[in-house]
C-alpha cells in the first residue's frame, strides 16, 4: 500500500479533528519520524527513531509512536535495548483500522497512550511499552496475535503493565526495569536467520547451505522446549553450528508457564529428553523471551565489534546474552 506524505502541522490537524480530547490530555507535539509501510521498517529505521527520542525526550514527560502493526512488536523489542536505561516512558501504539473509520480503535488507544506517557517520568512506567485494546505491556514481550480483531497484541510470558476500563488501573507490582551496565552500539547484524523448527525439518539442507552465511541461527522449536533430537541430520547442524562457534538460540513457540527461576538456565531445554541434546550442542536458550525479542537481541548484539578469536566471540556473545538490558525475559 502507498502512504502518502504529510507535514506535521497537517497530521496534527487531522488528529485534533478527529480526537480533539488530546488537548485536554496533554500539550502534545507532533514530529513525523517517516512514512512507511511497517512492513518495510528494520534495523535501520529502529536507530532512527531511537536517535529522535534521545536527542529531545528531555522536553517531553513521555513520548508516543504511531506504528503499523506488522513489525511492531520488533520495533518495541529494539527500542527497549536502544534505548536502554528509558529515562521517560515510551509507548508505541496504532490501530487496526484506520482513524477516519466508523468504527476504529485508533482514536481510544491513541487517546489512552498519550494519558499514560503524560503521567512519565514515574517509576516502573519509565520503559518502551505497547499499549493496545485498553491494555499496557511491556514492549519487548508482546506478539501480534491478529490482523483483524481490535486485540491484536497478546504478552504470552507477561501480565498487562496497566489495564483501562472507567480508569487507569497499573499493576500492583511492575517488576523494575534493570540497570545493565554499559551501553552497547546501535548497530545490528543482517546474517541472524529465524527458522520454524518443524517435523522433518531440512536439516542437512541448512547445513550446506545457510549455515556458513550466518552470525546466529535462532530456532522456533516446540512449545515444551524440544526439538527433533532424534533425527542425526539436525543434531549434526546444531554440532557444525558449534564446530564454527556460532550461536544457535532456541525459543519455545506459544504460550507456556515460566520455566523457573532465572539461575535454572537451561531448565526449558533439559526437560524432556528431546530437548537434552540441545543442551548437550551448547544451544542458548531464550527463556521467556519471543522470538521477535530473541531475534533482535541477537542481532544487536552480534552487531557490536567481535574479538578475532571465534572461541572468545562466543564466549562474549554468551556474556551478553546472558544479561538482563531491558526484563527481555532472559534466563
Amino acid at each position: 500500500m502507498s502512504v502518502p506524505e504529510v507535514s506535521p502541522s497537517e497530521l496534527r490537524k487531522r488528529l485534533l479533528s478527529r480526537v480533539p480530547e488530546l488537548v485536554e490530555l496533554a500539550d502534545c507535539e507532533i514530529q513525523i519520524a517517516l512514512n512507511r509501510d511497517s512492513a518495510h521498517v528494520g534495523p535501520k529505521e529502529w536507530v532512527q527513531f531511537a536517535d529522535l527520542i534521545r536527542k529531545q525526550w528531555r522536553k517531553y514527560d513521555g513520548i508516543v509512536l504511531l506504528h503499523g502493526t506488522d513489525t511492531l512488536a520488533y520495533t518495541a523489542s529494539a527500542l527497549s535495548f536502544l534505548l536502554h536505561p528509558c529515562l521517560k516512558p515510551v509507548i508505541l501504539t496504532g490501530a487496526q483500522r484506520p482513524l477516519e473509520a466508523l468504527r476504529t480503535d485508533a482514536r481510544r488507544n491513541l487517546i489512552s497512550a498519550v494519558e499514560i506517557a503524560a503521567m512519565g517520568p514515574r517509576p516502573g512506567l519509565d520503559r518502551v511499552a505497547v499499549f493496545f485494546n485498553d491494555r499496557l505491556y511491556q514492549g519487548n514481550r508482546v506478539r501480534k496475535r491478529s490482523a483483524s480483531q481490535f486485540e491484536a497484541f497478546e504478552s504470552p510470558m507477561a501480565p498487562p503493565l496497566a489495564m483501562v476500563g472507567t480508569e487507569i488501573q497499573f499493576a500492583r507490582k511492575i517488576p523494575a526495569a534493570p540497570r545493565a551496565s554499559g551501553r552497547l552500539k546501535a548497530v545490528f547484524s543482517s546474517r541472524v536467520a529465524v527458522v520454524h523448527v518443524t517435523p522433518g525439518f531440512p536439516s542437512a539442507e541448512l547445513n550446506r547451505g545457510l549455515l556458513a552465511e550466518l552470525d546466529a541461527l535462532v530456532l522456533v522449536i516446540f512449545p515444551s522446549g524440544t526439538a527433533p533430537t532424534h533425527d542425526p541430520h539436525f543434531v549434526n547442524l546444531l554440532a557444525q553450528a558449534r564446530a564454527r562457534q556460532l550461536p544457535v538460540i532456541a525459543v519455545a513457540e506459544g504460550h507456556r508457564e515460566s520455566m523457573g527461576e532465572p539461575r535454572a538456565k537451561l531448565a526449558g531445554l533439559s526437560k524432556y529428553a528431546a530437548g537434552q541434546a540441545l543442551v548437550r550442542e551448547g544451544v542458548h536458550w531464550a527463556g521467556e523471551m519471543t522470538p521477535e525479542c530473541a531475534y533482535v537481541k541477537a542481532a544487536w548484539i552480534l552487531g557490536q565489534k567481535k574479538p578475532k578469536a571465534a572461541a572468545a566471540a562466543l564466549r562474549r556473545f554468551t556474556e551478553l546474552w546472558e544479561t538482563d538490558f531491558a526484563a527481555e525475559g532472559c534466563v
